[in-house]
């Protein structure tokens, strides 16, 4: 018996908990994602969902049940871009607590992160 053929994936877009969406929303908006949709349940003021895109880049944060704790954010975010320079001179230039530009053995054309208001890391590295 022969195994069905799994059709292509069109796109995997991590859905990440945070303790606040509309600060999440903010946090994300300074690194140039913006909003697609947004979920606010009736009898609520605040969204508990959003779906983020840049350009094909694409995200979805939910309201945790729990409080997001260091166990949880244990998450990392890598983002690839053709300038790794200039993102991080223009992420800086927002105030963001941006890490300096390593450059690995395994990336060595540079990348480097900033967390965002539940922790999680945010890599910003080069594509090739």
């Amino acid at each position: 018996m022969t195994e069905a053929a799994i059709p292509s994936f069109e796109a995997l877009v991590p859905m990440l908990p945070v303790t606040d969406v509309t600060r999440a929303i903010d946090f994300y908006r300074q690194l140039g994602f913006e909003v697609g949709g947004t979920h606010t349940p009736e009898g609520l003021s605040a969204p508990v969902w959003a779906w983020l895109r840049r350009g094909g880049t694409h995200m979805m944060i939910n309201r945790a049940e729990a409080p997001i704790t260091a166990t949880h954010a244990s998450a990392s975010v890598w983002v690839y871009t053709k300038d790794v320079q200039s993102a991080h001179a223009a992420l800086r230039s927002r105030g963001l607590d941006v890490g300096t530009i390593d450059h690995p053995p395994y990336n060595p054309r540079g990348e480097f992160h900033v967390h965002d208001p539940d922790g999680y890391a945010i890599f910003i590295a080069h594509a090739d």
